[in-house]
């Protein structure tokens, strides 16, 4: 074959046979031996692994197809050339207000600005960096496509190749040259931004440039070579532009003879076989003195002899006696240079390295402070799994599910509503499901279902990404009509907690009034965790009360101020300055709480007309109080010692979240019912005080789930259905339940998400269980009844879930004593149980008469009150700072990761 060429090493009796090609490289030794750093031309000499052939990497196959540039390319073209001083701009950048020369891309740090020769420095004219960004930009897209590609056909056009092709090899081993992104872009930046103070580092880094740009142009030729016909009917005829003669080509040597030449040569890429003398047949004259090699080896003393360097290491040459099949690992920076801790490196670059050193070590320690923290979440999140990262996605992801794995490690208090064992059971089912709730947020600009996703995404301003996202994020803060149960059982003093209870009841009637001022006013909306913990403290209406007084006086002094020579565009700064004024404040008087209004509570327009009823000649008017189902005030002496009218009334706030919650879920449901949408939103909140809501369908439905036979009354507590022995109680029928499940917004989203459960109930099937004219849930059998109500209640968790937050908890329903929300004087006393000898078990019932063991006591009725909530218990592990204040903001301080459940 006239193909075989070979060059014959001078130290050991090998040869490099070349296959395909006429150009015999030097002798492989004369690289490891000899080299000295830059070549004349400013590349690597003997390094130069994108000129010289190598050895196979079997992870970049594709360096083979590296571009060998044409003569007039190495004296022209900008891929190639040398760097030179005309592409250095003379004078610094002009000096620009605000962002609008960063507009789009990311502060990370503030940008200096570039110097110009006259300065001393050197960076790229704005036309040569424009031109180098968009062609590192293009290509890196163009590298992106190839990847999928390779990936898409990986997928989907192997079925017919053997198993044992060299093509599932590559496909197997190859990787993208990342190292070759990050670098062409840090070029590029350095270059125009870098404030570079030598031309000599000037021009490697040009190199470095290049030399990326050609690794990264040679992986989406090899690419599009071997991707096949079908997949990209077009770009598998680009590498056929490019002849033989100018790619690098491969050395083959060992197995890979037998495994790659076929590949290599299908190709027509210069292939050398790299053997023995006496291993292969080598044709009669066909050895001969290797050819001159592809770069300038000679010396460059300019570069050589350069000291102050402060670029990347990997951008300079590796030093002599490397071995060879290293040197194009080493060049591409994924292989240590054996010279990494004694290469010199100048005054800034040595200031850097320090730095980076310190940045390393803290980073460290945040690694091994990171540990501490994951072992002791740990013995808190077991279900979690052992990463601490997964957690911190799923709290950005979902507020609600970190809401409730901060409160699930807190104790109970046991004046908080008790929590149904059947819903227990569901929620632990359910914990198999959070993927569902911490799914990924949506992208806000295009769907990631469109086709060029991949291409689009990058181009959208990360400042406009953020802001859109911020948006997503403040929509799963929990937002309510009343105030949450974590309100009131976060709190570490039971003092607080008690303050808290009758704040919240003698807001109750206004709470229930702000759903229909909602429906005409945008400023009164439901409110977060943390506004309803400002609303219930009286430190809120104080401040209501003392802000008042301080702008009355500020207007009064204005108005005397105001005259002929009044200049209005110093009120602004008279404002500032009478803020400061020391004023007599008018004291609180909790009784007239609302004298002045809330603009968080009330809103602007009802707080204003609040205000304006104080003039003389008005008729004054207070918003509505509410008092105890007895008519007597919900005062501190009353509850801090009645542990077991604090567990009614929350039980009862209880049982209207979840009304509230369940309307929310069923928003267009209600929507087609006629129920007013808010002025602004998405919710069709019914008020269930008013006769006219209570007769609409879905209205009805949720009540009769929720409250049984009860109803709502305008004082905000129950007052009984249509007859005066109406209590809660009512048999266990959880039709109404399931009418609303079915009917909700979600409803055949959950369907879809559980479609791969055998035992799922579909909307469609729970249709069928509760079919007209006959008994609800009657075709069940009794032995899978339980089944049935625990599915029931799972699907409430998971339509929850699908609207993004965590449920509201059922609670076991009030006793049937619709005096409990009444003070202890005024209510009955509770009536005792006797039990019979013989429904107690013998040995309990010796163990009490014989005054062994105490007899069980009603777990909420005839309670001590409390000193503390138990909401300040530590857990016995080793002591951590990040612990000790990770749930902090879950006691006396507001924070938007409160909520439900605790």
């Amino acid at each position: 074959d006239d193909s075989l060429l070979p060059t014959i090493g001078p130290l050991q009796p090998v040869v490099l046979l070349g296959v395909g090609t006429t150009y015999r490289p030097p002798a492989p030794e004369q690289g490891v031996n000899y080299a000295e750093g830059f070549g004349a031309d400013g590349l690597w000499g003997w390094h130069e692994y994108t000129r010289h052939p190598e050895l196979l990497d079997h992870t970049a196959p594709f360096m083979a197809w590296a571009h060998l540039p044409t003569r007039e390319q190495k004296d022209h073209s900008i891929l190639y050339r040398r760097a030179s001083r005309q592409d250095c701009a003379p004078f610094p950048d002009e000096a620009v207000e605000g962002n609008e020369k960063f507009e789009g891309r990311k502060k990370l740090t503030k940008r200096k600005l570039g110097m110009g020769t006259t300065n001393g420095m050197y960076r790229l004219t704005d036309n040569l960096y424009e031109d180098l960004k968009r062609r590192y930009t293009t290509l890196r897209e163009h590298c992106d496509l190839a990847t999928r590609l390779l990936t898409l056909a990986s997928k989907e056009c192997m079925d017919g190749v053997s198993p044992n092709s060299i093509i599932r090899v590559i496909l197997a081993n190859v990787r993208e040259p990342v190292r070759e992104y990050l670098d062409i872009a840090h070029a590029c930046e350095r270059l125009r931004y870098g404030r570079i103070a030598a031309f000599q580092e000037f021009d490697v880094c040009f190199t470095a440039y290049q030399r990326a740009h050609n690794v990264m142009l040679a992986y989406f030729d090899f690419a599009c070579s071997i991707l096949p016909p079908s997949v990209a009917p077009g770009l598998a005829e680009l590498p056929k532009l490019t002849s033989s003669e100018h790619r690098r080509g491969v050395v083959l040597a060992g197995e890979d003879i037998k495994t790659y030449i076929r590949f290599f040569k299908a190709h027509h890429i210069p292939i050398w076989v790299y053997a023995a003398m006496d291993t292969i047949l080598i044709p009669a004259g066909k050895l001969a003195a290797p050819d001159p090699p592809r770069c300038d080896v000679s010396r460059c003393a300019i570069l050589n002899n350069f000291k102050q360097r402060s670029l990347p290491l990997r951008w300079y040459p590796p030093p002599p006696h490397c071995l060879w099949a290293m040197i194009e690992p080493i060049g591409r920076g994924y292989v240590p240079r054996p010279d990494q801790d004694s290469f010199e490196l100048g005054q800034e670059a040595q200031k850097k390295k320090k730095r980076l050193e310190g940045a390393l070590k803290r980073e460290q320690e945040i690694r091994e402070a990171n540990e501490r923290k994951l072992e002791n979440l740990k013995m808190i999140f077991g279900d979690l799994g052992s990463s601490l990262d997964r957690y911190r996605k799923m709290a950005a992801r979902s507020p609600a599910a970190q809401r409730y794995f901060a409160s699930k490690i807190k104790p109970r208090p046991t004046w908080a509503p008790p929590i149904t064992s059947k819903y227990m059971v569901a929620l632990d089912g359910a914990m198999g499901h959070i993927d569902f709730l911490t799914r990924p947020l949506h992208h806000p600009i295009i769907d990631t279902r469109h086709p060029n996703f991949y291409l689009e995404a990058p181009k959208i301003p990360r400042e406009r990404l953020d802001a859109l996202l911020e948006v997503q994020r403040k929509e799963l803060v929990l937002r309510t009509w009343v105030p949450p149960l974590s309100v009131f059982t976060n709190p570490t003093n039971w003092a607080k907690t008690v303050e808290l209870v009758c704040n919240a009841v003698t807001l109750l009637p206004v709470m229930l009034q702000r759903i229909l001022v909602a429906r005409y006013c945008g400023e009164v909306q439901p409110l977060s965790t943390a506004e309803w913990r400002d609303i219930l403290m009286i430190t809120h209406w104080k401040g209501v009360w003392h802000d008042h007084n301080r702008e009355k006086y500020i207007e009064e002094k204005l108005a005397e101020l105001r005259g002929e020579d009044w200049d209005e565009a110093t009120e602004a700064a008279m404002r500032k300055a009478l803020k400061g004024d020391k004023i007599p404040l008018e004291p609180y008087n909790h009784d007239e709480y609302d004298k002045y209004g809330s603009v968080k509570f009330f809103g602007r327009k009802m707080t204003d007309n609040v205000i304006a009823s104080l003039a003389p000649e008005a008729e004054r008017w207070n918003f509505s109080r509410g008092d105890l189902a007895c008519k007597h005030p919900a005062t501190k002496e009353r509850l801090v010692e009645d542990p077991d009218l604090v567990h009614n009334i929350l039980v009862w706030f209880e049982r209207l979240a979840l009304m509230f919650w369940l309307s929310d879920l069923n928003s267009e449901a209600l929507a087609r019912d006629g129920i007013p949408a808010s002025a602004i939103g998405w919710r069709h909140t019914p008020d269930f005080t008013a006769e006219g809501d209570r007769g609409r369908p879905t209205v009805k439905l949720i009540m009769q789930a929720v409250l049984r036979h009860q109803v709502v009354d305008t004082n905000g507590w129950p007052a009984g259905g249509e007859e005066a022995d109406d209590t809660f109680e009512a048999p266990e029928d959880f039709r109404h339940l399931a009418q609303l499940l079915i009917g909700a917004d979600h409803a055949h989203f959950v369907d879809q998400y559980m479609e791969r459960e055998l035992d799922w109930y579909t909307v469609q099937d729970w249709k069928d269980l509760m079919h007209e004219g006959g008994e609800p849930f009657g075709s069940a059998p009794n032995a899978e009844f339980d089944a049935v109500e625990e599915q029931l209640h799972l699907r409430y968790i998971l339509t929850s879930f699908a609207a993004r937050q965590w449920p509201v908890e059922m609670t076991r329903l009030p006793g049937n004593n619709l005096e409990q929300y009444k003070c202890v004087n005024c209510r009955p006393p509770p009536k005792s149980c006797e039990r019979r000898d013989d429904d107690v078990d013998a040995a309990t019932a010796l163990s009490v008469a014989l005054g062994a063991v105490l007899p069980a006591p009603h777990p909420h009725l005839g309670d001590a009150a409390p000193k503390d909530t138990g909401m300040d218990v530590r857990f016995e592990y080793e002591p951590d700072s990040f612990w000790q204040s990770y749930d902090g903001h879950l006691s006396d301080e507001p924070a938007e990761n409160e909520g439900l459940p605790d």
